[in-house]
């Protein structure tokens, strides 16, 4: 803000003549600065009136993504499925549905499955890995009194060697007694082959992982030397050398040392550096072979099985020059197969067990002995709350930018002055501020228009609907309350109940020749007409916040109309605004005109300095004049 009175030091003020000429020269700037403060009054106005625009651009923006984003499942009004829920109630757990769309409502299915599909594959035949076993024969005597841990399935004991018998010192069966002791009988057993001792869990038992480890000295006296397997399960994360090695049949790599899979006719090739996991990962995350290698290590088997289900979909595998296939006893492909099955009646052969009848996306997952049961049930109430929300989220929308239209300006408060606020507490200040701006967006043309076009939108019928909103139990008292929306309750239920999917459809009704969300920014004024004539109610309301707040350009290469005048808050929008421009050239004036009054107050006070020197001077010829005749 500029400030009079600056410039009077360098001048000769009121030393001749007596005169306060900085008051003098501040009474004239203060006339002077009338046109500069109305400039900035009407800057700081406008100012005011970009931010009122971009809140009311942001509410509707708001709005839009609440109810228009179809990256939102449970508020997109613009999808039928956010205002239909359905029950599904099966009589068994072998076959299962979920509604897809609205074509299903309140049905009845009898659904038999009479085969799952499955993938081809193959499988290992046969336990793969070796069990814990030594290299050397023991030296039983040097283990009485002497400790091993055993890990199995996760529960680790440590367990004391001792004779338990009383007979000729240690031997196998005093091991297996304090292990049964330890971990019950059943489970664990060990075994001596010519002195040579192994360790496994038993076929059939229900335990699966076992792992050995003990001092150096024990693992001598027990047989085993470094290097030798204390699992009786292979590693997926070990390399695949150290996986060959701990395999019951060790598998070879070809000359090369490599393991070489042709599958699906797409070439793999591992060196035993690899680990087992890459192995793996590599050939699953591969889509032109479309299998998933695995392994089982409860079963201890290996599985590479096709990614698709259904007969016909065959799985190649051949091996060139080494042995992994063979050693994991990978050796039949075992063909997929089609579902089959049979809805209300009517047989049913698909290579997925998951398939679609009439909206309903049925997964069969086990063969049924008996017909099973499918009952879906439309629930109304979801449709009845899902108006009733739009409709309170529509009137708050319309209710609050009514409101700032209906609004009066009160021309005794204009925006204060700098000198003015010197004068003023900062909550004086803030009142008198919030009285300013009201009336700011009073009886807005594009603010009008804007309501007008959601009016029209939700009360002209929807070509191909057989039902409007008048019909269904909402009504409005138009112009008289900002077009606010009421619901008779009891109407809009009956409606529901008795007619749910074309209620659904008066909201959520694509255009039948421009539908979509994308293509309305690019339709011209006649397609939109059209577009507009033939979309539900939720697809106009679209539209139309689109064509006040979108930042995609239309047709005629324009955005939203907002976003063309005020743009978003904080955004680039903002900056390329046709109101920011307007902004830029008053801010430009007004820099201008503070120019011209510094200029002035350096003139004004030139001026009386000249004064000032030309009566010092008139007084020094005086004194020279009189002292003549003295």
């Amino acid at each position: 803000m500029y400030v009079t009175g600056s410039s009077s030091g360098n001048y000769v003020t009121g030393l001749a003549s007596g005169m306060d000429t900085d008051s003098i020269v501040a009474n004239l700037m203060n006339a002077e600065r009338i046109p500069y403060d109305e400039k900035y009054q009407d800057i700081q106005y406008y100012e005011w009136q970009i931010d009122a625009y971009q809140s009311v651009a942001g509410t509707v923006q708001t709005f839009q993504e609440e109810h228009f984003d179809y990256l939102n499942n449970e508020s997109n009004l613009l999808s039928s499925s956010t205002f239909l829920d359905y029950s599904t109630v099966a009589s068994s757990s072998a076959v299962s549905a979920i509604v897809v769309d609205g074509n299903a409502a309140d049905a009845q299915y009898s659904v038999t499955v009479d085969q799952i599909a499955t993938s081809a594959s193959m499988t290992s035949d046969t336990a793969v890995s070796k069990s814990i076993q030594a290299s050397l024969s023991a030296d039983y005597e040097a283990l009485s009194g002497e400790a091993i841990t055993l890990t199995l399935d996760g529960t680790e004991k440590t367990v004391c060697i001792e004779d338990c018998d009383g007979m000729a010192g240690i031997d196998v069966n005093d091991i297996q007694q304090v292990i049964d002791e330890s971990f019950g009988s059943g489970k664990i057993i060990v075994s001596d082959t010519d002195g040579v001792l192994s360790f496994n869990t038993v076929e059939g038992s229900g335990s699966h992982e076992l792992a050995l480890e003990a001092d150096d000295d024990v693992m001598t006296s027990l047989g085993f030397e470094e290097g030798d397997t204390l699992s009786n399960r292979i590693t997926i994360n070990s390399s695949l050398e150290e996986v060959a090695a701990m395999m019951a049949t060790p598998f070879t790599f070809d000359e090369d040392g490599m393991i070489t899979l042709t599958i699906n006719d797409v070439l793999f090739e591992f060196d035993g550096e690899t680990s087992l996991e890459y192995m793996m990962e590599t050939i699953n995350s591969d889509i032109d072979a479309g299998v998933t290698m695995t392994y089982d290590s409860l079963k201890d088997t290996f599985e590479i099985s096709a990614d698709d289900t259904g007969a016909g979909k065959t799985l190649t595998i051949e091996e060139s020059g080494s042995s992994f296939l063979s050693a994991t006893g990978m050796t039949t492909v075992v063909e997929g197969q089609d579902a089959i099955a049979s809805v209300n009646g009517e047989k049913i052969v698909r290579s997925s067990n998951v398939f679609e009848v009439d909206g309903v996306s049925f997964t069969v997952n086990a063969v049924t002995e008996t017909a099973a049961t499918i009952n879906i049930d439309l629930d109304t109430d979801v449709i009845y709350g899902t108006i009733v929300q739009f409709v309170e989220d529509y009137n708050a929308l319309i209710e609050g930018i009514q409101e700032s239209l209906d609004e009066e300006r009160d021309y005794d408060y204009e925006p204060l002055t700098e000198a003015q606020k010197d004068e003023m507490t900062d909550d004086e200040i803030e009142a008198w501020e919030e009285a300013t701006k009201v009336g700011i967006l009073g009886n807005d043309d594009l603010l009008e228009d804007m309501l007008d076009d959601m009016r029209i939108a939700l009360y002209s019928a929807v070509k191909g609907c057989g039902l409007t909103l008048d019909q269904i139990g909402i009504s409005t008292d138009s112009y008289e309350t900002a077009g606010t929306l009421y619901i008779d309750e009891t109407t809009l239920k009956t409606a529901i109940e008795e007619n749910p999917t074309e209620v659904v459809e008066l909201f959520t009704k694509q255009s039948d020749s421009y539908s979509g969300t994308t293509s309305a920014r690019k339709l011209d004024g006649t397609e939109l007409a059209v577009r507009q004539e033939e979309e539900g109610l939720m697809y106009r309301l679209y539209d139309i916040t689109e064509s006040y707040v979108s930042t995609t350009s239309d047709s005629s290469g324009n955005k939203g109309l907002l976003v063309e005048k005020c743009g978003f808050k904080d955004d680039y929008s903002e900056l390329s605004s046709s109101m920011y421009a307007q902004l830029e050239e008053m801010e430009t004036e007004w820099s201008e005109m503070e120019d011209d009054l510094e200029e002035k107050e350096e003139n004004y006070y030139e001026k009386f300095s000249y004064l000032e020197t030309y009566i010092s001077q008139m007084n020094s010829q005086l004194s020279m004049i009189q002292s003549w005749f003295s």
